[in-house]
């Protein structure tokens, strides 16, 4: 219609026909007014009924203004299926647009220019715009058929998705609280050892795991676990060990007799990935030691108050859930006044900046080596601070559990 207007106004100026000319500068500036006006709430909401009346409005100007009916049968011929094709207008608008065009095509045809000298009957102009309106109509709707079933279509597939999305979500959910309700809720209050933990899954279920277990008054156990990879398999898995552990709490005194029995549980229970590293440490007060056994798990750092240095305990046993030969055994160490054991999982030693650098066991013996005077709750949250500046942002890609056990001092 742009183009018709400044045909109609270039022509008019031309022709002498100052309506002509009128009307194009009108209908020019009409439509030029779309531009901004389609960015208004009030157009949005009402563009339908105003895009059909301008169109209509349209139609009924020029096929009045056309030189000869055969011009304005022309026009309806050209315009009216593009306009009936594209807008995607609804059985009740097409009515209108379709007889708004054919009145105004048979009014033009009855009131011929004299100066025509073959005017078009009007029958036969009806004739004409009625054949060209029916199949525009025709093809226009079918379009619009065909474009709603597919918005359906695709609305339905994009409905079932978002809830299966949905459930999943919650499941998910229910699967990470049911997880976290595996942690410790309280922390065993012991005059001869203060304990602190922190466990952050990285996704909704991850595959750390820490408990404790009292076995005496004086003897306390400590473990720490993580599946490999995550998810409800790892969760799964996870749920299966620590059941596995409050069953045979009573043989913790014998670790290496506990992991042998683990290892044969996760090992049948899925496919060979489902693998489990799990470290434990039973703290004896009365025999003033700590005994540290690993199945895969990474080493126990321990602080010596006495010396102020770092130790690694480290663990050459394989994961649980593997083919290979055991070879559990435990390593023991002193336990004394004011001395540290840091067990984590590998979230902590593997956490990266965004240069793609890790944390480190460095890293981790230097910080536990300078917050071990602090107490366990303080040094906890000074390592779980310094791994957050040492990722400056950066998303953690694996879960993350500390656990810090010392050993009090004497009042």
């Amino acid at each position: 219609f742009l183009f018709v207007s400044f045909a109609g106004f270039a022509s008019g100026l031309a022709g002498g026909a100052p309506l002509r000319a009128t009307a194009g500068a009108v209908s020019l500036a009409g439509l030029a007014a779309l531009v901004p006006l389609r960015r208004l709430d009030a157009f949005r909401r009402n563009a339908s009924t105003l895009l059909l009346a301008l169109v209509a409005a349209e139609f009924v100007l020029w096929i009045a203004l056309a030189a000869d009916v055969s011009l304005a049968l022309a026009l309806v011929s050209a315009l009216l299926p593009a306009a009936l094709v594209s807008l995607r207008l609804r059985p009740v608008e097409v009515a209108v647009l379709a007889l708004a065009a054919l009145a105004a095509l048979g009014v033009r045809a009855a009131s011929p220019d004299p100066a025509d000298p073959q005017p078009m009957p009007v029958a036969g102009a009806l004739a004409a715009g009625g054949a060209v309106v029916l199949v525009a109509a025709a093809v226009g709707l079918s379009i619009r058929r065909r474009q709603r079933a597919e918005l359906l279509d695709g609305w339905a597939r994009v409905h079932g998705a978002e809830r299966e999305r949905a459930r999943m979500r919650e499941e998910l959910e229910g699967a990470r609280a049911i997880q976290l309700s595996m942690l410790p809720r309280t922390t065993p209050a012991l005059d001869w050892l203060e304990l602190a933990a922190v466990c952050r899954p990285a996704t909704e279920v991850g595959g750390d795991y820490y408990d404790y277990f009292e076995l005496d008054a004086g003897r306390l156990a400590v473990a720490v676990g993580d599946v490999a990879g995550h998810g409800v398999a790892a969760g799964i898995v996870l749920a299966g060990v620590r059941a596995g552990l409050h069953l045979l709490r009573g043989d913790l005194e014998r670790p290496e007799v506990v992991l042998a029995r683990l290892n044969e549980l996760v090992r049948d229970a899925g496919p060979e990935r489902l693998l489990m590293t799990l470290g434990v440490a039973v703290f004896d007060r009365d025999g003033g030691r700590a005994r540290w056994i690993s199945a895969g798990h990474p080493a126990a750092l321990r602080f010596d108050a006495a010396s102020g240095e770092v130790s690694a305990l480290e663990g050459n046993c394989p994961p649980l859930g593997t083919r290979l030969p055991t070879c559990f055994a435990s390593t023991a160490a002193p336990l004394a006044a004011g001395d540290v054991w840091l067990l984590v999982s590998d979230g902590a030693l593997e956490a990266r900046d965004r240069r793609g650098e890790a944390f480190g066991e460095a890293r981790l013996a230097a910080a536990l080596r300078q917050g071990a005077g602090n107490g366990a709750r303080a040094l906890v949250d000074e390592l779980v601070a310094e791994l957050e500046r040492h990722r400056d942002g950066h998303a953690a890609e694996d879960d993350l559990t500390l656990v810090a056990i010392r050993r009090s001092v004497p009042a």
